[in-house]
Formats: structure tokens, sequence, C-alpha cells
């Protein structure tokens, strides 16, 4: 499929066939491709001083290779369904989630619906006020707001509509530190490494602040890797760029199926954590 081909992805009412329905077209900002690696600290550093000549700085960045704090509240079924697409390697399968950035989780909040077709990733994201995200959370109808672009309208709506019919809830939320550039020549590409990935579970609307109620999750057996990784993910939506192609070869770089969620939902079982009505209940025994 063409990276940048949704033609029939984009149509709200009908079924994927996998009981997930697709990305309303208004609500959709971009379809991309990402790959994703568990790298070390050393390679990681390698790989660094590699893309400069390639890369900028991300803009959001607070400096020259700075990272920042990246919170994410992940909701899920009560079969914890988006769990088990990822765990089983689904082709078409969603996450759902509100995220925020700042060691404090005190920064703009988003809403996102990230939706996998095949190699395809199609996101709909749209930034909500503090004071109301949790409300979309628990399902309440978003709130005409005339001023938001269109696409996050439709953002909104979309977000709104998987938490209802799905009857999604929160599950847990991870936390980690991110370096982040984008290509110089297309700025569409964006290269990424995450660390100290930490997980704090919740079943309540709220991204937690403290640091201290996070526990780790950058375990070698919980992201299949024999070290504690650095997550390397490659974000593009052209073709794959020579160099990267290249760099991939140069590192002997293994693509692998990461996933930060699911990492934290396995910790928790293997922990014999229960709560809500069902939420895990059928991951422990």
């Amino acid at each position: 499929m063409d990276v940048n081909d949704i033609t029939g992805l984009n149509e709200p009412r009908r079924d994927n066939g996998n009981g997930l329905p697709y990305a309303p077209a208004a609500a959709v900002r971009a379809a991309r491709r990402e790959l994703k690696y568990a790298v070390t600290e050393a390679q990681a550093q390698r790989l660094m001083d590699y893309v400069a000549p390639y890369c900028l700085e991300d803009p959001h960045a607070p400096g020259p290779r700075e990272d920042y704090t990246v919170t994410s509240l992940y909701l899920d079924t009560e079969r914890l369904d988006h769990y088990w697409a990822k765990k089983t390697l689904q082709p078409v399968r969603m996450k759902v989630r509100v995220r925020t950035y700042g060691r404090d989780a005190g920064g703009v909040v988003f809403v996102e619906v990230k939706r996998r077709y095949g190699d395809v990733i199609v996101k709909s994201r749209a930034r909500v006020p503090r004071d109301v995200w949790s409300g979309l959370v628990e399902g309440r109808a978003p709130t005409d707001w005339p001023f938001l672009p269109r696409a996050d309208v439709a953002a909104l709506e979309d977000f709104h509509t998987q938490v209802v019919r799905q009857r999604l809830g929160p599950v847990v939320a991870v936390r980690y530190e991110r370096t982040a550039l984008v290509g110089r020549v297309d700025p569409g590409f964006r290269i990424t490494f995450d660390r100290q990935l930490r997980s704090q579970r919740t079943d309540v609307p709220l991204l937690p602040a403290a640091d201290v109620g996070y526990r780790a999750i950058d375990f070698g057996v919980l992201l299949g890797s024999g070290f504690s990784p650095v997550i390397l993910e490659l974000k593009f939506s052209e073709r794959f760029p020579l160099w990267v192609e290249d760099m991939v070869r140069r590192f002997g770089l293994l693509r692998q199926s990461l996933s930060k969620y699911v990492a934290a939902v396995d910790l928790m079982a293997a922990e014999r954590f229960i709560y809500g009505p069902s939420r895990l209940q059928s991951l422990v025994v």
C-alpha cells in the first residue's frame, strides 16, 4: 500500500473487518510508516552522531540533544482488546490515548486515536483544554469549540466515538524521556530515541505527575531484547531515505515489534495487579 494512499481508510461509518471503523477523513492529518529498533545506549550515541548531518533538532525540544518527558494515558476495553491485538500482531489495530509533555505532566494535552493498517499508521490528534480532557475519557460529548480547526473538531469526535462505542477506560500511564530529530531535507521524517520507560497503573482519568509512582518497564524481558534498550523509531511519510537505509545496514539494525503499552500491561499482569471491573483479570492466573 502506498503510504500516501489512504483511499478507503477515511470513511467514518465503514467497518474494516476487525471491529474497528476507518479513520474519519477530516480527522486524518497524515499517513506514515513507523519502524522500531531496540539499541543500546552506546549505539544510540553513535547513531545520533551519524544522523547529525542529515537532521535538525526537533523545534519543540528544549535544546540541542536535550530530551523531554512524554506521558501517555492508554485506554482499552474491559477485555483489553487493544492489548491483545498488538500482542498477537493483528494487522489492523488501534491505540487510544491521552498525551502530555513535561516532567510534571503539566504541558499541553492531546487526545489521540492511532490506527495501524499493515505498515501504514494513520493518526488523528487534537489539542484539548486541561480542564475538559478527563470528561472526554469518561465519555462526555466534546464541547463545541468553534475556534478549533476542522481537523481538531473531527479528531475530538473520533476520540469520543471510540471511547463510547468500545466502552474504553484508563488502564495505565506510560512515561519516558524522548530525544527527537527531524530531517533537514524532509521535515516529515522524524527519528526519536526513547529512554527510561516507566509506567503507573490507573483506572481513573489521570495523568500521574509524580515520578515516584512510576515503575521501570525498560527490561529486556518485557521488550523482547537481551538488554535494557533505547527504543529507536523512524517515522516517515514518503520514501525511506537512502541515508537511513545505509544507516540501518551499517549499524546492523533489526526491526522489532516493540510496544510500551504492552510492556506496561505485561508487568502489571506479572505482578498480579487487578483493578477495575474486569480489566486485567483475564491476564492474571
